[in-house]
């Protein structure tokens, strides 16, 4: 099965990395030296992921955060719409489902801790990546989430 990553250059056009499989992928991220991950599996989520882009693109500027949005199976412009943010890359896999959207991440972004997943949903401010972050620091295991209401 084939992939595709692209990411967009720093002045805003999309540039490709290429068609590729998981390893190729990996190799194109791992070219550079990123603090920390947040991965995102999206599927169909054009109408969703807007408000998230530029938050998460701040993000990766302002803390050399990777991030990667997963977009498994999509049939709309997801893809497409997160490729023209610059500074986030995407990765389109064929297969649908979120933990199998997860678990190709994890091949393809191997060491790169501290790691957050993001529903495409979520609207948040860059400094709670930060935060969020900062709060897996260390050496044990550890989850941790914003503080939330529920409706």
């Amino acid at each position: 099965m084939g992939s595709q990553v692209s990411s967009s250059d720093e002045k805003g056009g999309g540039f490709d990395v290429g068609s590729a499989h998981h390893g190729e992928v990996a190799a194109a991220i791992r070219d550079h030296s990123f603090a920390a991950s947040i991965i995102v599996p999206a599927y169909n989520e054009e109408t969703r992921i807007r408000p998230l882009l530029p938050t998460l693109a701040s993000a990766a500027q302002a803390w050399n955060y990777l991030v990667l949005v997963v977009c498994n199976g999509c049939t709309d412009r997801t893809a497409e719409i997160v490729r023209s943010i610059p500074g986030i890359y995407v990765l389109e896999i064929e297969r649908p489902g979120k933990p199998h959207a997860v678990n190709v991440a994890e091949m393809v972004t191997g060491e790169i801790f501290p790691r957050l997943y993001v529903d495409a949903d979520v609207q948040t401010e860059r400094e709670t990546f930060e935060r969020l972050m900062q709060a897996l620091q260390g050496e044990a295991p550890r989850a941790v989430r914003p503080t939330a209401s529920y409706l």
